[in-house]
């Protein structure tokens, strides 16, 4: 990686693992990121860190053009010293501002063809308007009761419960642009079909990250130390809904929904030869729920890694080795052990993706599809060791027209190996 090279330790680091490091290192990352891009380094040693505030990363890294190293794994740790780590993380990549859910620029351009089942480079619209060579641009249909009583999945869905994010999603980079047939061309083909009935429709999202990479080290969180709580459902609020009614101060509140890593509204990113480790704690214990989490980004790779060993696995998605909820990814020669899923995939604009050569090992339950129709992803070498994969029709989730539903379509397992 080009670009300015900093090493932590002369920002303050303590690579002794005995003083608090955050704001040195994240000193360090905002240095590289005024710069415009570069390698920050931490040389081998323990590092401390924890979020500043509460629902919040220790680390964030939101510029592009960014390497984050370390000496090796089993050589560089990154130790995270907070119990409360309740919708946070670790390291967070994600940029300042982005959504897919709206035009950059307010402009959305109606299909005046429905998308076939078959895989097309070729979208047919109403008009082309600005849409130019180079533009990054979200096609997108609306989940409708018609789609919806395609599917077969009226009670488990409902068109009224966020229509428009559910829906069939693909984010795109346009090869071409013919004013005369107004038609564009895309780098990548679909994997579904979409309906102007179901107001399908294409807009600008240009990415507002890219070229993140993470690479060589272990990482993990201290335990929590209370005893009390750790139940399936013991991870909810006070209050008065059906998935509302626990009290906080449990040890599953503190850990719900915290991962280690994750990576957010970015492309063209990667995470190599990472693995979770003991982290100081007394039994075996990794991470305090979830490892990585991959939202809405596309074009990731994730290679030799390993986020085994959750200290709580209870419901409303927690202890995940992976969260898979993006696109057109590679993830390969990974393993996790112990999760209650190893990897999960979710919600429909997650496909595309490759596991190739993944050990599954000993999970709670199996790695699976896990709700809202993920299509089109490829499976391929997995090594199940007491685990099975599971796409199936979930009737979970939390009421009625919300439920989990069918969990993928057109996706193929293949050279699965089971031991035991």
């Amino acid at each position: 990686m080009s670009g300015m090279y900093v090493n932590v330790v002369n920002y303050g680091a303590d690579s002794t693992g005995a003083k608090d490091s955050t704001a040195a290192i994240q000193n360090a990352i905002n240095a590289v990121e005024a710069a415009g891009g570069g390698t920050v380094y931490l040389p081998e040693g323990t590092y401390k860190v924890k979020p500043t505030t509460s629902n919040s990363a220790a680390l964030r890294i939101k510029g592009s053009n960014i390497l984050f190293k370390g000496a090796g794994k089993g050589k560089t740790f990154i130790r995270c010293y907070a119990e409360n780590m309740r919708y946070s993380q670790v390291i967070n990549v994600s940029p300042n501002g982005g959504t897919w859910n709206s035009a950059d620029d307010g402009n959305y351009y109606s299909l005046s063809q429905d998308i076939p089942k078959t895989p097309t480079n070729k979208i047919y619209l109403s008009n082309v308007g600005n849409l130019k060579v180079g533009d990054w641009v979200i096609i997108r249909s609306d989940r409708t009761a018609a789609w919806i009583n395609e599917h077969q999945m009226s009670g488990f869905w409902s068109a009224s419960v966020n229509p428009t994010t559910m829906g069939t999603t693909f984010y795109r980079q346009i090869t071409a642009v013919d004013k005369n047939s107004k038609t564009i061309t895309i780098d990548i083909p679909t994997r579904y079909y979409m309906k102007t009935r179901d107001n399908a429709r294409v807009y600008k999202v240009t990415p507002k990250q890219q070229n993140v990479g993470l690479t060589d080290f272990s990482i993990g969180n201290k335990a929590n130390s209370k005893t009390n709580g750790w139940g399936e459902e013991d991870y909810k609020t006070s209050g008065w809904g059906e998935e509302d009614y626990k009290t906080s101060g449990t040890g599953a509140y503190d850990a719900n929904n915290a991962f280690l890593i994750k990576f957010a509204l970015n492309v063209n990113c990667f995470a190599k030869n990472i693995s979770t480790y003991q982290a100081g704690n007394a039994s075996q214990i990794h991470m305090i729920s979830n490892g990585l989490d991959l939202s809405q980004c596309r074009s990731i790779t994730i290679d030799s890694c390993d986020f085994s060993h959750p200290q709580y696995e209870g419901g409303g998605g927690n202890g995940y080795g992976m969260n898979v909820c993006s696109q057109e990814a590679l993830i390969k020669n990974c393993s996790s052990t112990s999760a209650r899923h190893s990897f999960s995939f979710k919600y429909a604009y997650t496909s595309g993706n490759v596991i190739y050569h993944y050990t599954s090992t000993n999970p709670k339950y199996g790695s699976d599809f896990h709700m809202y129709l993920s299509m089109s992803n490829l499976i391929d070498n997995e090594e199940l060791n007491g685990d099975f994969v599971e796409s199936n029709v979930r009737p979970y989730g939390g009421t009625a027209g919300n439920r989990h539903g069918y969990t993928s379509t057109e996706t193929v397992f293949w050279n699965t190996k089971g031991n035991y």
